[in-house]
């Protein structure tokens, strides 16, 4: 494809007023003005004839995966393969608009030797972006003709939550800072897993004697415990349309940035869980659930089950259905053998979603520690807390956030009763506190 310049249009104008001009003005100068045109327009011709040429045998390679991070500044090669004829060559790409990157960018080739570009980029949301079409452009030998080639790309660029802030407020709230070098945490307790039999020591409890194992050697056995170190965290996302609601420190959002949902923050908060969780040597595993359950990955550890998880969440958008928790539940109980740690991440403000949430909570709380966490709303505090309202609306607004409060106390009562420990936690600070829960329940062993 062949588009004239800028140069070209300029001076087409400039040549066809003046020689126009200069006929209509000495009509006798008329066949030399058409002739002078004609001799332009041959000039014109033939530079558009060597300039079609001149994008032969370039190409524009972008890699198939990308991976980047929400609000978070990177890039991603692109490789321009030149033409014959070194020179300026515009790379252009067919970018999403919420990857935050430029459309074209400049490339000096020499020698016919292959271009790496670093394209900039800022991701404003999470998600699935694709490159599916990139572009050439290059001018004609005497810059009168723009010579453009479209071609096909296939880049596939995954736009995770951003958990460097996340990451580094979770450990700056349960990492000892008080000395140099390692620290040991204390565990309370004296384990819960089996280790070895040994003889009875004056001081030691009965209820830790083995009967069967003094009945046989005729003296007295004690049964030793080891504090267990690999055990199973599942962290149950609710991707419903209670998630949808934007977070409140969305009104704090940057113009121009695309502001975070419940969901967002509850995806963020669940992977730093997980990352905290293979710090502490135990196996992690992820739910979403909806009115039915959109993904299950089953605990695992290491590295690569992290990104299996992170690719497992990053494309998750909320959904128009409202919680299924017997669906959850039910779920959880027959999937779920062994003895976990279960998250529930979800908005229990809502008074018909904490209603049945306790009604289905029971299923797991038996067999499975469970702890359920909300974000909490804005204003939601005791009537008499904070600065006096300054006017009627005030008065209203501190009213309804007393009511709110009242509401998620009366919840966090019920689950109470039912072994459900609930809280709810403030928004930017929800990674940091769900982590410090975490460690709390290694400690005391509560697993």
């Amino acid at each position: 494809m062949i588009v004239p310049s800028s140069r070209l249009l300029a001076w087409t104008a400039a040549a066809g007023l003046g020689l126009a001009g200069l006929a209509v003005a000495h009509p006798a100068l008329a066949a030399p003005a058409a002739a002078l045109a004609g001799a332009l327009a041959v000039v014109a011709g033939l530079d558009a004839a060597r300039g079609r040429r001149g994008l032969e045998g370039a190409s524009v390679a972008v890699p198939p995966l990308v991976r980047l991070s929400r609000d978070q500044d990177g890039s991603f090669p692109v490789r321009v393969v030149p033409p014959a004829a070194a020179g300026r060559v515009v790379v252009g790409l067919a970018v999403p608009r919420d990857l935050g990157a430029p459309a074209t960018r400049d490339a000096v080739v020499a020698d016919g030797a292959a271009t790496v570009l670093a394209w900039p980029c800022r991701p404003l949301r999470r998600g699935r972006l694709d490159i599916r079409t990139a572009a050439l452009e290059t001018a004609s030998p005497l810059g009168l003709w723009l010579v453009r080639r479209r071609m096909d790309a296939a880049c596939e660029v995954r736009v995770y939550p951003n958990l460097r802030e996340e990451t580094r407020r979770a450990a700056a709230r349960f990492l000892r800072r008080g000395g140099a070098g390692a620290h040991r945490m204390r565990q309370v307790g004296k384990g819960r897993e089996f280790e070895k039999l040994r003889e009875y020591i004056p001081g030691d409890s009965y209820e830790d004697i083995h009967w069967k194992a003094t009945a046989r050697r005729r003296h007295p056995v004690t049964k030793v415990y080891q504090i267990e170190r690999t055990q199973e965290v599942y962290v149950a996302i609710d991707a419903s349309r209670l998630s949808a609601r934007l977070a409140p420190s969305a009104r704090n959002a940057p113009p121009g940035s695309v502001p975070q949902t419940v969901l967002d923050r509850f995806l963020a908060a669940g992977l730093t869980l997980t990352a905290a969780a293979r710090e502490h040597g135990d196996r992690f595993g992820l739910v979403v659930f909806d009115r039915r359950i959109l993904r299950f990955v089953r605990a695992g550890h290491g590295a690569s089950h992290i990104d299996h998880c992170r690719n497992a969440l990053y494309e998750l958008e909320p959904g128009p259905a409202s919680p299924d928790y017997d669906e959850l539940f039910t779920f959880l109980r027959t999937r779920l053998r062994k003895r976990a740690l279960v998250v529930v991440l979800t908005g229990l403000d809502d008074a018909l979603a904490a209603e049945a949430f306790q009604r289905g909570a029971g299923l797991v709380a038996r067999q499975h520690l469970t702890l359920a966490f909300s974000i909490r709303p804005a204003g939601a505090a005791p009537l008499f807390t904070g600065e006096a309202p300054r006017d009627t609306t005030g008065v209203y607004r501190r009213l309804e956030g007393h009511e709110c409060w009242r509401r998620l106390e009366e919840t966090r009562r019920s689950l109470r009763r039912l072994g459900i420990a609930f809280d709810t936690l403030i928004d930017e600070r929800m990674s940091a506190d769900l982590v410090s829960n975490y460690v709390t329940v290694k400690q005391r062993q509560l697993l």
